[in-house]
């Protein structure tokens, strides 16, 4: 079986790009450089939260001083040279979609990032020609434990299915959501979507098997498995 759907909605940071290791350091850095004691389960409470809402946590639940919003840009200042330079795609990413584009599929990126990170990441590696769009959870308010950026990037879809007829009518079945982690794959599973999990090794794997409907160990053997196969 394989999880080609008319459209594909992929997470970005730890499915497409292999980044996780620079968001697992970064609210670490921030709270050890202003003395504020750090968590044990600090990646587990944030992993949820887009880069505003962690520094809402920082301030409200951990005591950090300032302000959400300036603090949220500090992160954000700190992390923009690894998507400037550094950050690179998962081995395989590109070619599978490619492959993805090249079977008719429609394929977005919806990821908890700020597009401010996102785009010149994605277009220094040159994958903005690969998708339809690119949304973030910060034009939604919430992070992925809502279904708030899934469903805004399927109304995308509809509405640039044909700019010159009335949007169509598309249905979360018919849309495959790939995510590296556990609560995003679960929200999306409820919400009605075909949930795709991808290998992280920050990700806890036995935890987000559960919710997918298809896994991918690493996208070469996926897309051996899937040349082999045919559609």
């Amino acid at each position: 079986m394989h999880p080609f759907k008319p459209y594909a909605i992929f997470d970005m940071d730890g499915t497409l790009l292999d980044s996780m290791s620079y968001w697992h350091e970064l609210g670490r850095s921030y709270l050890r450089s202003c003395h504020i004691p750090i968590p044990d389960d600090l990646e587990e409470r944030v992993k949820a939260m887009t880069l505003s809402q962690s520094a809402v946590y920082f301030v409200e639940q951990l005591g950090l001083p300032g302000q959400p919003e300036v603090i949220a840009d500090q992160m954000r200042n700190t992390i923009r040279h690894a998507y400037e330079v550094e950050i690179q795609p998962k081995p395989g990413a590109v070619e599978y979609l490619q492959y993805l584009r090249a079977q008719g599929v429609r394929t977005c990126i919806a990821t908890a990032t700020d597009l401010s990170l996102a785009q010149p990441c994605l277009q220094r590696l040159n994958l903005l020609p690969l998708l339809d769009f690119v949304v973030s959870c910060e034009e939604t308010g919430v992070g992925k434990s809502e279904p708030d950026v899934f469903l805004l990037a399927m109304q995308r879809f509809s509405q640039c299915a044909n700019p010159r007829q009335a949007p169509a009518a598309i249905a979360p079945s018919q849309v495959a959501v790939y995510e590296d982690a556990c609560h995003a794959a679960r929200t999306a599973r409820e919400a009605g979507f075909y949930t795709v999990g991808v290998y992280d090794a920050l990700t806890e794997q036995a935890l987000l098997k559960p919710f997918c409907h298809h896994y991918i160990t690493d996208f070469p053997s996926e897309l051996a498995r899937l040349r082999g196969v045919g559609r």
